[in-house]
């Protein structure tokens, strides 16, 4: 029996290429042209100011924040859902303090009633892509710093998703949408947070330091994208608009075919969803149907919530609508390379099982 593959990476002989050339004119370090040709290309298509390439997205979030520490100049606390890869609040205790909030139990991602009033900043995540409703976070009026790692290609009032928040991270990781085996991406429309983020992930290096000097006027790190990542990037983004596209006729299959009882993320009527991941919630136990599945080389995953681990676990409130949702919540195979008849054996299983 074939294997049906949570996530596989698209890479092509124009990839390998891209690859190829970087090296062969010796751009392999972070100083190559390929970034910058990157960060402009991502202007261009997200409709932004600013991008900075870095080397994967939780040191986008993590470079982000400190950014945004600096620029308000104090220390923050950082109003986080629960629901979301560990990377979100980790980056957030990491610079700050990580203020753990509940989620909607219908969009799966946060809205402004979860807000608490004792908060500096927000972190909205677009959950598996789903842009928030950018409009009523940002009508609270605090600095909003999006992880948007999963929603390249997204969109909120047919703008791509890049430019509504003060910063917005992603990943291209190997599993994303588009990616660089591991890479990210921050934008910003605001120079002066461009500026800050520049220099941190340069090692705090001044702005108009000599080429010859070590000059270092702030904290910093080495969060540097490579330019043979950068290649990889700039030839994955010609081809986002066609992977999102055939990503969703891939989710309306397994919406067309999919057993009555499967519950689905919930789509706001001013965002459009890219589809990194496809969820469903489910009655029946999930550990047991992810080892049937896997019996059958049907490769399923599960989210488990930053409340009920490591550092965080105990620590915070009651979350109702995360362990609901964490508790249920069912990731089904969806990828670039994944096929119709894959996806209807993934809902004939879930058909016999559920």
């Amino acid at each position: 029996m074939k294997e049906i593959l949570w996530d596989i990476p698209d890479i092509g002989e124009e990839e390998k290429n891209a690859v190829i050339d970087a090296i062969s004119n010796n751009n392999i370090g972070a100083n190559g042209p390929n970034i910058k040709k990157l960060e402009n290309e991502i202007n261009l298509k997200f409709g932004v100011k600013h991008t900075v390439a870095v080397c994967n997205g939780t040191m986008a979030l993590i470079a982000g924040l400190m950014a945004l520490k600096e620029y308000l100049g104090k220390e923050i606390k950082i109003a986080v859902p629960s629901f979301s890869f560990i990377a979100s609040a980790n980056a957030c205790s990491l610079v700050g303090e990580a203020i753990l909030i509940d989620c909607d139990l219908k969009t799966w991602n946060i809205n402004k009633s979860n807000l608490p009033d004792n908060i500096d900043a927000i972190m909205p995540v677009d959950v598996g892509g789903l842009p928030v409703d950018y409009d009523d976070i940002l009508s609270l009026g605090l600095p909003v710093i999006a992880d948007s790692a999963e929603a390249a290609g997204g969109k909120y009032k047919n703008s791509y998703i890049g430019s509504q928040a003060d910063i917005h991270c992603f990943s291209l990781h190997r599993a994303k949408i588009i990616t660089s085996g591991e890479g990210g991406l921050i934008t910003t429309n605001n120079t002066e947070l461009y500026d800050i983020i520049s220099s941190i992930i340069n090692h705090g290096y001044k702005k108009d330091r000599k080429p010859w000097e070590y000059k270092h006027n702030r904290l910093g790190m080495n969060c540097r994208m490579t330019d043979i990542a950068a290649a990889i990037a700039r030839v994955q983004l010609k081809k986002l608009d066609f992977y999102v596209n055939e990503r969703k006729k891939k989710a309306d299959i397994y919406k067309k075919n999919l057993p009555k009882s499967v519950i689905f993320q919930e789509i706001n009527e001013n965002s459009s969803h890219p589809y990194f991941f496809f969820g469903i919630l489910i009655k029946k136990d999930i550990d047991e149907i992810c080892q049937k599945a896997l019996n059958e080389k049907i490769y399923f995953k599960t989210w488990a919530p930053a409340h009920k681990q490591g550092h965080f676990y105990g620590k915070m409130g009651k979350f109702p609508n995360t362990d609901l949702i964490s508790s249920s919540l069912l990731l089904l195979p969806i990828h670039n390379k994944i096929s119709e008849n894959e996806i209807l054996q993934v809902c004939e299983f879930l058909d016999k099982n559920l």
